[in-house]
C-alpha cells in the first residue's frame, strides 16, 4: 500500500505517499543517495545531527523505504547499531554506528551494500572500559524493539554524553 501518515492530513500526506513510492522501486546502488535525499527532504544536516537524530533519521529512513530485489523475509534488507573502539588508519576514536544493509536476493551471489552514518567520538576512559559491540533489526515490523535497544544501550547512553569530533556517510558495496 501508499504509505499514509495520519498525524498530517491534506497536502502533507500526499507529498509523504509520492515520497514513500519514489524510495519504494530504488535499486540498492541508489542507497546512500536516497538516504542523503531523504536527510534533506527532512531539513537533517548529517554533519550537524546529534546521535538520538542520527538514530531516529537511520530508522525512520529504514520504516519508510524499501528496495528492489532485497526481500525483508531473507534478511535482504537489516539495521545494524555497533559500537567500539577503532584505529581505521587515522587515530584511535570510539565509533557508533548505524548501518543500513541490503543484500541483492535474485542472484546466488547475494551481494551486499553497506550505508553507514557513523559517530566519531575521542576515545575517553569510559570508552576504553566499554566492550564492543552489537545488534540488528531484521525486519521493518521490529523497528520499535530496536530503537528501545538502542536507547537503552550504555554506548548510546555514553555516546549521547560526548561531542563527536567527525560524522560520516559511507558505503560499502560489493560488486
Amino acid at each position: 500500500g501508499v504509505f499514509t501518515n495520519r498525524n498530517h492530513i491534506g497536502g502533507a500526506s500526499v507529498i509523504a505517499a509520492v515520497i514513500e513510492q519514489s524510495l519504494r522501486s530504488v535499486q540498492r546502488k541508489e542507497l546512500e543517495s536516497k538516504f542523503r535525499d531523504f536527510l534533506s527532504d527532512e531539513a537533517i544536516d548529517a554533519s550537524e545531527m546529534d546521535l538520538r537524530r542520527g538514530a531516529e533519521a537511520v530508522t525512520e529512513f529504514y520504516r519508510r523505504s524499501r528496495f528492489q530485489l532485497c526481500d525483508l523475509e531473507q534478511d535482504g534488507d537489516m539495521l545494524l547499531y555497533q559500537w567500539g573502539v577503532n584505529d581505521w588508519g587515522d587515530g584511535e576514536f570510539f565509533d557508533i554506528d548505524f548501518t543500513r544493509q541490503l543484500i541483492d536476493c535474485s542472484d546466488e551471489d547475494r551481494r551486499i551494500t553497506q550505508v553507514s552514518l557513523r559517530f566519531r567520538y575521542p576515545v575517553v576512559r569510559d570508552c576504553s572500559s566499554l566492550k564492543a559491540g552489537n545488534f540488528w533489526c531484521e525486519h521493518v515490523d521490529l523497528t520499535n524493539r530496536f530503537e528501545d535497544d538502542v536507547q537503552t544501550s550504555e554506548s548510546f547512553r555514553l555516546g549521547k554524553r560526548l561531542t563527536p569530533d567527525k560524522i560520516d556517510i559511507r558505503t560499502t558495496m560489493d560488486r
